[in-house]
């Protein structure tokens, strides 16, 4: 299967066995889960270790884009999930990786090269481990085999958001995750998830609502190059229609925005789910034009909230 991978000096298609070896020579890739992390029961500690199913890299920016249902690896001997919740999901989220990709080259484009993000994506599939669910209650995942990795992605996030406050403390503007997504249910728009704002708490108590739902916030601007976007850019939090129950922000969201009580103390920042329908990612040329939308978003946002 030829995948979609944005170079320097333009986009064009490689095949797996290409990207496979960009990969593997990434320089910000190298990132990884410390030994003692690893589950001593995880048969497929080396990979883990090696960093092959999570890709990382650091930035300059305090943006930060996360994909966590874009992975196609599978594995024969490491168990599938099964229907246990009738809520799960297990086909990956079409492109995601792919969009993220997208948006860091358009950002680098766009900005001559000044903008970098952070960003983590999962190359494993969702069939084995969803990384948007809480590893309890076998939401994540149904065999230990799955714990390494879910272990690994969250703590990269975390590690990034660190980083990201560090510099927020020496005088940076606030970090902020957007969290990439794609989705079947409104096809030709793209779905805002932040529980109506609770996983924006930082922003919103230093700019107000208009960082979410003002003319120079993220969804506004994607809206003004043509995009739809639900809910409406410049409805009020309290006002209708409020964000799709289903589409409200995931585990992702929740965690690194410090909603979740018993992760509290973790590095948190603000978080916003983006969920793009599948229209929007039907082909390469389609992704890259989300891309260059999400790009100039989120270079508005940065400029518009310092």
């Amino acid at each position: 299967k030829l995948q979609f991978l944005y170079l320097i000096g333009g986009p064009r298609r490689v095949t797996g066995l290409e990207l496979g070896v960009m990969r593997r020579t990434n320089p910000h890739s190298s990132k990884v889960l410390p030994p003692e992390q690893v589950p001593p029961n995880c048969h497929y500690a080396a990979e883990v270790a090696a960093g092959t199913l999570v890709e990382c890299g650091e930035g300059n920016c305090n943006v930060l884009l996360t994909s966590g249902h874009g992975g196609h690896m599978v594995f024969d001997d490491v168990p599938q999930r099964t229907a246990v919740l009738a809520s799960s999901c297990f086909t990956p989220d079409p492109s995601t990786n792919e969009i993220l990709d997208a948006t860091r080259w358009w950002l680098a484009e766009l900005s001559g090269g000044a903008v970098r993000p952070y960003y983590v994506k999962a190359h494993v599939s969702r069939r084995h481990c969803d990384l948007n669910r809480p590893a309890e209650g076998l939401e994540a995942f149904e065999t230990p085999d799955m714990e390494a990795l879910h272990v690994q992605y969250h703590t990269l996030v975390e590690a990034y958001i660190a980083a990201m406050l560090a510099d927020a403390g020496a005088g940076g503007a606030l970090p902020v995750l957007y969290d990439i997504h794609s989705q079947a249910y409104m096809v030709a728009a793209v779905l805002r998830g932040t529980h109506d704002g609770a996983t924006c708490a930082a922003h919103v108590a230093k700019y107000g609502e208009a960082f979410l739902t003002g003319p120079d916030s993220f969804c506004a601007r994607v809206d003004a190059q043509g995009v739809d976007v639900d809910p409406a850019p410049l409805v009020p939090l309290d006002g209708y229609p409020r964000e799709l129950a289903r589409f409200r922000g995931g585990y992702t969201v929740l965690r690194h925005s410090g909603l979740l009580p018993a992760l509290e103390g973790k590095p948190s920042c603000t978080a916003i789910q983006i969920e793009a329908g599948t229209m929007l990612v039907r082909d390469a040329e389609a992704i890259d034009g989300l891309g260059h939308s999400y790009a100039t978003a989120v270079l508005h946002v940065l400029k518009a909230f310092p």
